[in-house]
């Protein structure tokens, strides 16, 4: 997995891959612990807080993320 201090300053690519690792964490972690636990509920709440990074910088690319 990146770390997260290292997909704040990048670019949109950097992030998109990001995005793909975190979303392959999260299908493990819900088919390790369900759908209901807190650890699925973190994993969902870190890939959309790095999704909303990612739609800040496309929508301009000047703003730091």
């Amino acid at each position: 997995m990146a770390r997260r201090e290292e997909v704040v300053s990048g670019s949109a690519e950097q992030i998109l891959v990001a995005v793909e690792r975190l979303r392959e964490e999260l299908h493990a972690t819900v088919n390790a612990y369900g759908r209901i636990s807190t650890k699925v509920l973190l994993k969902s709440q870190e890939l959309d807080d790095l999704l909303n990074r990612y739609n800040d910088l496309v929508k301009d690319p000047d703003v730091l993320v």
